[in-house]
């Protein structure tokens, strides 16, 4: 009688035996596959960050070496002014372009520098943008699939009673309905790509109307150089030293404003870079928890670069895996 008694919770422990093995299994399996997942993801982003950094170090020093260079040219030519004015007063017109000249690289910095901040803000919020993306659980997907089936199957009969095109012309609504749902929901289970993801308006037209201002500087300092040059031609013979100091100055701020400009692009691809890997950080804590750390220790010797292809499908492995657990 005890026997008879027992043996229906007997039969459910077994099974609930049975499951928790399993989900040992699924955990092990998990935990294995997420440890491989984020190990190449870190080390790959890693080795970019560093790659980065070298490239940044060495523009970094090119500006600064053009830097030092300039200040030297830049002392010797106000020197070299300071003599002339001192000597007559008939250079007051050339310094007073050589002086509005300076004041308008001066506003052309700034506005340049603002023009970098902009885009490099712009640049961040696309990584923060696609870092906040998580797919959606299984059973919001399925429940969703369901909902379109549904619907289909309800138009496909309001279909095949149509009679003429008035009706036809009523179900077009629902039908359209139909589609953007479904492009809704095939939207939401794809990761998007920072290329998609469209900047805040705002920063656009901040952007916009830095660009044009650096436009309407450089026209400026154009006609300062083609002044100084006229000028340069007539007073050649009394001034030929200030002048090609002067003119070895402006070589090197355009030579500057190229080096420049190519270090404010690594800058915000290593803003970029380190913005991802903060992002990666946090969500390797959330989900190995006290094993996070095992995985930035050391890069595996096996470690090679995962196509997009293969870190959705991992990412999917994951997600199934989380699922049944």
């Amino acid at each position: 009688m005890i026997m008879r008694e027992i043996q229906p919770r007997l039969r459910l422990l077994q099974r609930q035996t049975k499951r928790l093995a399993e989900r040992s299994e699924v955990e092990a399996t998990l935990t294995e596959i997420q440890k491989s997942f984020y190990q190449n993801l870190w080390f790959e982003l890693d080795d970019e960050l560093q790659k980065a950094k070298i490239e940044f170090d060495k523009i970094d020093s090119k500006v600064q070496s053009r830097q030092k260079e300039m200040s030297v040219l830049e002392k010797e030519v106000a020197l070299m002014e300071k003599k002339e004015e001192s000597s007559n007063g008939e250079d007051a017109g050339l310094t007073a372009l050589h002086k509005q000249l300076r004041e308008t690289e001066a506003r052309r910095r700034k506005a340049r520098d603002e023009e970098f901040k902009i885009q490099k803000e712009m640049e961040l919020s696309k990584v923060r943008i696609q870092s906040r993306w998580a797919p959606l659980p299984l059973i919001e997907i399925v429940k969703e699939l369901l909902g379109i089936g549904t619907e289909q199957k309800k138009a496909l009969q309001d279909l095949k009673k149509v009679k003429d095109l008035t009706e036809l012309n009523k179900l077009i609504p629902t039908i359209d309905k139909l589609f953007s749902r479904s492009e809704s929901l095939t939207g939401k289970l794809q990761r998007p790509a920072p290329e998609d993801m469209k900047p805040d308006p705002v920063l656009i037209k901040q952007l916009s109307g830095f660009q044009n201002e650096i436009k309407k500087i450089e026209e400026e300092i154009n006609k300062l150089d083609k002044a100084i040059e006229t000028y340069a031609k007539e007073e050649k013979e009394k001034r030929t030293e200030l002048f090609d100091i002067e003119r070895r100055l402006r070589d090197e701020q355009r030579s500057l404003h190229g080096i420049e400009s190519e270090r404010n692009q690594v800058q915000i691809l290593l803003a970029r870079f380190e913005e991802r890997q903060k992002n990666l950080d946090r969500e390797i804590n959330h989900e190995l928890k006290k094993k996070a750390a095992v995985i930035k220790l050391e890069k595996p010797k096996d470690s090679q670069k995962l196509s997009q292809a293969e870190q959705d499908k991992q990412r999917s492995d994951i997600d199934r895996l989380k699922y049944k657990l």
